[in-house]
């Protein structure tokens, strides 16, 4: 019979998700092991929109690494047909100043997805050097003209219309009642 105590950890991620929170949970969690019973509530692994096909069959999983217990929730898949129920927060104040975005990201992320398919702004991939110089040019060029405020515009009607709050909420409630 142990005297440790018993002791639960609510966290987003843990290993072998990718997002550092996970990582460091992980060393705390472990580090911890000799006066606790420690017993982590997750989701399942998703950091990256993916989640294995091993974790799509039940809504828990239960799971012991490295002597910690590990409760595991199911969540939504993000994929294509669901993307759009968050947005990053630096992109997300750009939006909502109206204001054009410039974008070096990669092909498919989720904020040049958004900045394409609402035409909000200029991208390039990293590393295109030329590019970038080609659309910060273009952007000074055309300061002050209708083109630069129209991106705008429409940038910020894509925000109040698919992620404000209630949209998102609205959004991500569909998704897990479709589990």
């Amino acid at each position: 019979m142990s005297n440790k105590k018993n002791l639960l950890i609510y966290a987003h991620y843990y290993i072998p998700d990718t997002a550092s929170t996970g990582q460091i949970l992980r060393e705390l969690a472990e580090g911890m092991l000799d006066k606790f019973n420690i017993t982590i509530i997750c989701v399942v692994p998703s950091y990256l929109g993916t989640i294995e096909d091993k974790y799509k069959t039940q809504k828990y999983y239960e799971e012991e690494i490295n002597g910690v217990k590990v409760l595991r929730i199911r969540v939504p898949e993000f994929s294509k047909a669901n993307k759009g129920v968050s947005c990053p927060s630096k992109a997300y104040g750009i939006m909502a100043a109206s204001k054009p975005i410039l974008g070096v990201l990669e092909a498919g992320s989720e904020v040049r997805c958004l900045i394409e398919d609402t035409h909000g702004g200029l991208c390039c991939e990293p590393g295109e050097y030329d590019k970038v110089e080609e659309n910060i040019r273009w952007f000074i060029d055309n300061a002050g003209n209708s083109e630069l405020k129209s991106m705008g515009a429409r940038g910020r009607e894509n925000l109040e219309k698919n992620l404000t709050r209630n949209v998102s909420v609205r959004k991500y409630a569909e998704e897990i009642l479709k589990l």
